[in-house]
């Protein structure tokens, strides 16, 4: 018989893992977790581990831990590790379209590729966002031409992102 991973104060979804419950009718390990929305649930722990299990069921699009908004660090600090995953999408999207940013200058702002006056709030982004589903997902225009705004926006991975791209300009012509 294996050790038991010990999963309690872990965040997996929704959930945050309260303690350990026992073991259920067919002897697998089970954990009381309680989630974003407040339920409360005794969930398999396979199921918490493998990622089949988010949370209760409730839908709820943001969970408490991500609405509140990272500190921005000072430039003296310079910490920005401490940053969640969708304000790191939400800085890099700015600063791509920034008329200052002159590497992306070309492939944004010049094209008129631009963030929506609703996204200049990370909160706002956030709450039409939500987070990200996904480890290893960006965040993606849907029409390469278009601004980055709530109908043009998802969660996508590498592969969905490689299909969805724009030809090769060649540089100089």
């Amino acid at each position: 018989m294996s050790a038991r991973i010990d999963l309690t104060g872990k965040r997996i979804g929704a959930w945050t893992v309260v303690e350990f419950g026992g073991a259920n009718k067919l002897g697998q390990s089970v954990w009381r977790c309680k989630c974003d929305c407040g339920v409360e649930r005794t969930v398999n722990a396979q199921t918490l581990r493998t990622g089949k299990s988010k949370s209760c069921g409730c839908q709820k699009p943001i969970s408490i831990a991500r609405k509140l908004t990272p500190a921005i660090p000072t430039a003296r600090s310079g910490q920005t590790q401490n940053w969640t995953p969708e304000y790191r999408a939400w800085m890099s999207m700015h600063r791509r379209c920034s008329a200052r940013n002159a590497a992306m200058k070309r492939s944004y702002y010049e094209r008129g590729i631009r963030v929506c006056d609703r996204w200049a709030d990370y909160q706002m982004f956030l709450q039409d966002m939500g987070p990200i589903p996904h480890p290893g997902y960006t965040l993606d225009r849907i029409n390469n031409d278009g601004i980055y705004e709530p109908e043009n926006c998802r969660w996508a991975d590498c592969a969905t992102q490689s299909q969805n791209r724009r030809p090769h300009e060649r540089w100089g012509t």
